[in-house]
């Protein structure tokens, strides 16, 4: 089966199916092997020139006025700490701020100073302290150099994994996560992980019902049930879609937009509304929210 949905920075629209027939009662809808969602950045916290604290209005894909979709963050994930111009100072500047370094730094300018100078008498060589103490802070520095890099091949590997983004015409283009946008429609295959925090349009499941795993986030086994709304729901099956393709192109012309509230660490709870053309306003709740790295199981 297969969802849609709309994206906003940290909170995502998305849309997912799976490799099951699409089951939906007294809607003549095609069995798919495609799922398919508007996605978009999933940064934690602040956009880029807008308020962090206030709610975000995203307009759904069919609007002719696309321009709440832009000024978001970028949806790339970076974990890595270092940069090649970056990696010296910044981790000398660490391992300073450990006592034992510090320690031994100062009593190597001692030493020296007893050496160099008629201040006191030095019986021990500065080198051998300082000599030791450039070893051991060089081998903790190589050590975070190579945890640095599987960290930056981790993150290129995450953001070059494919998405479906599916186009005004109901065809589908691969785009690399890093590269979603707010408002991009995505495509979702059952047991694929959402590239960015979402709000379902569209479910083939019954109901419009969909079941995700979490267990990358909080580590919990079961299974928890995602709902679409009501509104696009019925929006797209009451044009009786005979295609997958024109499920899509259905769900690429919704008009309205998503009021999502601002980014937050709290992924247990989530308020928001949907205001699709011709239909009432309808709340969301966390019922609506798929965030990024859970993944689809069943529709």
């Amino acid at each position: 089966g297969y969802s849609t949905s709309s994206a906003f920075p940290d909170r995502a629209l998305t849309v997912t199916s799976s490799t099951h027939k699409v089951s939906v009662p007294r809607q003549n809808v095609p069995s798919s092997r495609l799922p398919l969602a508007i996605g978009g950045p999933s940064a934690a916290m602040a956009d880029v020139g807008l308020d962090a604290s206030a709610d975000r209005a995203i307009a759904l894909p069919g609007n002719a006025d696309r321009s709440s979709v832009h000024g978001f963050a970028s949806n790339k994930v970076t974990t890595s700490k270092y940069t090649m111009v970056s990696f010296l100072p910044k981790n000398a500047w660490e391992q300073l701020h450990k006592f034992g370094n510090v320690y031994f730094l100062l009593i190597s300018i001692v030493m020296y100073l007893g050496e160099k100078t008629p201040l006191f008498v030095g019986t021990i060589k500065a080198f051998s302290t300082f000599g030791l103490l450039m070893m051991m802070m060089s081998i903790t520095a190589a050590m975070a150099f190579i945890d640095d890099w599987r960290r930056k091949k981790a993150d290129a590997e995450v953001n070059g994994t494919k998405a479906q983004v599916v186009q005004f015409d109901g065809s589908c283009d691969n785009k690399c996560w890093e590269n979603l946008k707010v408002g991009d429609l995505l495509l979702v295959r059952k047991d694929e992980e959402f590239p960015a925090d979402a709000v379902p349009i569209f479910c083939s499941g019954e109901g419009g019902n969909c079941y995700v795993s979490t267990a990358n986030l909080d580590g919990e086994s079961n299974l928890k049930l995602k709902v679409a709304p009501t509104a696009t729901q019925s929006a797209i099956l009451s044009k009786a879609p005979a295609s997958e393709k024109m499920v899509l192109a259905i769900a690429a012309d919704l008009r309205g937009q998503v009021i999502a509230e601002a980014p937050n660490r709290n992924i247990h709870d989530f308020n928001g509304s949907l205001e699709a053309d011709g239909c009432k306003p309808e709340s969301l709740g966390v019922k609506q929210l798929l965030m990024r790295g859970t993944v689809l199981r069943n529709t």
